[in-house]
């Protein structure tokens, strides 16, 4: 049940959190980047649109901050877009190669009477690529209680995964200062360097499992 979830509200400024073990998202950091078997995030969740217009996104899960197209986003960001007729699921990872940065984006759409449903919802997201090669070779899944949503690539990713990570990165202008690679934010972006509401999810998050593979259905 909730009884003991996350629960996010958008009118308070820095709501998400992060993992208190820096190792941690280093970890995944390096499951990401560093394994074909990929990475997947499942857990229970309540979305609310709390009046959002079209086209509002906000985020769930991400992990890292580097610099890519010109700005600090997170390697990796897990997240929704309200819209209409159909919302989006989506997963956002920064990419590069010789030519340039590029944020890749693989999507799911989904109507907003499912995405919204009073839940809670069983929601699961797989990544899995491989350096050097993401352009050809990486894939991303949604689950949303147990069917498979169609994912495809909405932006194509570069060839390789952005690792451009700083060293003194501080959340949210909180006392909290660390490596980028060492943070992973549960209800917002990892990359928020100031105490601001951006993106920031709404609705709570319950039973998160974090699994270094890529789940299927099987």
């Amino acid at each position: 049940n909730n009884q003991f979830a996350l629960a996010y509200n958008t009118s308070v400024a820095g709501s998400s959190v992060i993992n208190m073990i820096e190792q941690t998202a280093k970890e995944m950091i390096d499951q990401i980047t560093g394994s074909a078997k990929g990475i997947s995030f499942s857990s229970w969740v309540q979305l609310l649109s709390d009046g959002d217009s079209n086209g509002t996104e906000r985020i769930i899960y991400s992990v890292g901050a580097v610099e890519c197209e010109g700005v600090i986003t997170p390697l990796l960001e897990i997240g929704y877009k309200k819209n209409t007729p159909l919302c989006e699921l989506f997963i956002n990872l920064a990419t590069t190669d010789a030519g340039g940065d590029r944020i890749s984006r693989f999507t799911a759409s989904i109507s907003p009477s499912t995405l919204y449903s009073a839940g809670p919802n069983h929601l699961v997201a797989m990544f899995k690529g491989v350096s050097g090669s993401l352009n050809t070779d990486s894939a991303a899944d949604f689950y949303f209680n147990g069917t498979k949503l169609n994912t495809g690539r909405g932006i194509e990713p570069k060839e390789d995964f952005e690792i451009s990570f700083t060293s003194n990165y501080t959340f949210r202008g909180t006392s909290i200062t660390r490596d980028s690679k060492e943070v992973f934010a549960i209800g917002g972006r990892s990359s928020r360097s100031t105490n601001s509401s951006v993106k920031e999810f709404s609705g709570s998050i319950d039973q998160l499992t974090i699994w270094n593979d890529s789940l299927s259905q099987t």
